[in-house]
């Protein structure tokens, strides 16, 4: 039963924690612009979706793990540990372009009904919230060693500083050259959490639509980004050999 308690409260634990930033955060997006009569329940109903999925995974591998031979945490473990490398913003970034992708084709399919006005926008920096929370709790540790590394950055030399932002610059570059999954990503959510930064921003004087416009427009920014980073990607590939 031990096993079994410690699944059960982590997993409360993570999900309560969840629901409660979520509803902070869509409480304070509120005392700014006027909120959906469903946003709290469409908030938590985003994060109820998402983690069945997760749980319904997680239990098939136990199952499989203890009734066969087989190692199903195998293929699991190699992913997480490529989580953990990918870092908290690409980790971010690729849930909330697969996240808001599917999104968009159940607005435009008539799956979802597509939200309108300023509460469109305002509903995907709730998700870019609740994506960020999300990955935050699950690389606690990462976040904190972070926080520690950009204050040993701030208080190192100034020849240091300026070589540790070469490398980070040159890292970055390398990303966008070499990596074009995390490379469209990265850009689609800078450009996407930006914009509709902007548009609730502006919102009293420029009245946003939102609707079934924006999912498609979204859709086709993802995929410009796609093909622009696969053909740098190809390009560079090229060069080196």
């Amino acid at each position: 039963m031990k096993p079994f308690i410690r699944f059960t409260l982590t997993h409360l634990t993570i999900f309560s924690l969840l629901v409660i930033g979520m509803l902070a955060v869509t409480f304070v997006i509120g005392m700014f612009s006027t909120l959906h009569p469903d946003a709290y329940v469409d908030g938590v109903m985003s994060i109820v979706y998402v983690y069945v999925i997760v749980l319904f995974v997680h239990l098939f591998l136990l199952l499989i793990k203890r009734t066969t031979r087989f190692d199903a945490f195998t293929l699991p473990k190699r992913w997480f540990e490529w989580y953990k490398k990918s870092g908290v913003f690409v980790n971010v970034a690729l849930f909330f372009t697969a996240i808001t992708f599917i999104n968009n084709i159940m607005m435009l399919t008539g799956i979802d009904v597509p939200k309108e006005g300023t509460f469109a926008y305002t509903h995907l920096l709730v998700r870019t919230l609740i994506v960020t929370l999300a990955v935050v709790i699950s690389m606690h540790r990462d976040v904190i060693e972070t926080f520690k590394s950009i204050k040993a950055h701030l208080e190192a030399p100034a020849d240091q500083r300026r070589l540790q932002r070469r490398e980070k610059r040159n890292a970055l570059l390398q990303t966008l050259r070499t990596r074009p999954l995390e490379a469209s990503a990265s850009l689609f959510t800078f450009i996407t959490v930006s914009g509709c930064l902007i548009m609730v921003l502006t919102s009293p004087w420029s009245s946003p639509k939102g609707g079934a416009p924006l999912y498609l427009s979204l859709t086709i920014l993802y995929g410009v980004l796609l093909v622009i980073t696969l053909l740098s990607a190809f390009l560079s590939r090229r060069q080196t050999l």
